[in-house]
């Protein structure tokens, strides 16, 4: 569905505009990761070296499933598991 959608740089430019807009993240790098089915994946860095993946969920059943599973993730790095990244996710609708 979206992961074979090309994105040219106006694109990437408003979405790079969004997130400093919404989040006040500024975007230095701004990169598609490999991609799902149902949304969007970016990789993203800021001139402080602070990495982001970034997912845009499109259909409304899938992003409740992403809503609901912040609090677990958020629950296993507070309990030490140290392979999921803090700065994992800001999810965009």
């Amino acid at each position: 569905m979206y992961s074979n959608k090309n994105r040219d740089n106006e694109y990437i430019n408003n979405l790079r505009d969004f997130i400093q807009r919404v989040y006040q993240i500024t975007p230095i790098t701004l990169k598609p990761a490999k991609r799902g089915y149902y949304g969007e994946t970016w990789r993203l860095e800021t001139a402080e070296n602070t990495r982001y993946f970034l997912k845009m969920v499109y259909p409304a059943a899938h992003k409740l499933v992403y809503e609901r599973s912040f609090p677990i993730i958020q629950h296993l790095c507070d309990h030490d598991i140290d392979f999921i990244r803090r700065r994992l996710v800001i999810l965009i609708f």
